[in-house]
């Protein structure tokens, strides 16, 4: 931090930065080692006394350093100088992301079915994860089909979180290019000082879950920076 323009105007800014940034590493340790819990996450800032510091400069009664404490729970929570961060959820998932698509976008989706779902108020891939087993049952009722609950199983796949995936010259290709590269090559073209193989891996794990759910002309139209955090 040499200039002072990289440091953000308020505490709070700096601190929304550091939930964001944890939140995405404890996503990722979330995938690897899903029985691990982290309650609490304890961050101090500063500089050694005596020094020149653009921190303490801006903020002298940190000359000391400062703690952020974070405090893990589904939602994730900052408290700096006992002020509390406006709430954020720690994930998003793939539901968040295409829960106002319309129902069409599942693969699948034909135009008796979209008929159908409409018939019953049912018009966007939000509205079709959300129903309840009993309103399922409901629907059984009228179309006895197998591919009634394929679909409804297909909404609720979306659940799954969308795991944090770094910026990189990725970001502009479609998600159906993607799904036709290896993951060396995907590695290749974002550039192995900006991705780990583990990232990756985890990259082509959602590729492989749309490629199931989703049909291929979304996949065709959207770009991997419209998944993005």
């Amino acid at each position: 931090m040499s200039q002072i323009e990289t440091i953000p105007e308020s505490l709070g800014d700096f601190a929304a930065v550091l939930v964001r940034e944890i939140s995405r590493s404890l996503a990722l340790m979330r995938h690897d080692a899903p029985l691990i819990r982290v309650d609490r996450v304890r961050i101090r800032f500063g500089q050694p006394e005596g020094e020149d510091s653009v921190l303490t400069d801006r903020y002298p009664f940190l000359a000391d350093g400062w703690v952020v404490e974070m405090e893990m729970d589904p939602l994730v929570q900052a408290r700096l100088q006992g002020e509390p961060l406006p709430e954020e959820p720690a994930v998003r998932t793939l539901l968040d992301i295409f829960k106002d698509h319309s129902i069409t976008d599942i693969k699948g989706v034909n135009r008796d079915w979209s008929a159908f779902f409409k018939h019953h108020g049912l018009e966007t891939i939000g509205q079709l994860a959300a129903i309840s087993t009993n309103q399922l049952s409901a629907l059984a009722r009228q179309r006895r089909s197998v591919k009634l609950w394929e679909l409804h199983g297909k909404a609720r796949l979306l659940q799954s979180d969308m795991v944090y995936f770094p910026s990189t010259a990725l970001d502009r290709d479609r998600l159906y290019t993607l799904l036709k590269m290896d993951p060396e090559e995907l590695l290749q073209r974002a550039g192995a000082t900006k991705v780990s193989r583990a990232e990756i891996e985890r990259l082509g794990e959602i590729m492989e879950l749309l490629a199931i759910v989703v049909d291929s002309r979304v996949l065709q139209s959207m770009r991997l920076r419209d998944l993005l955090w």
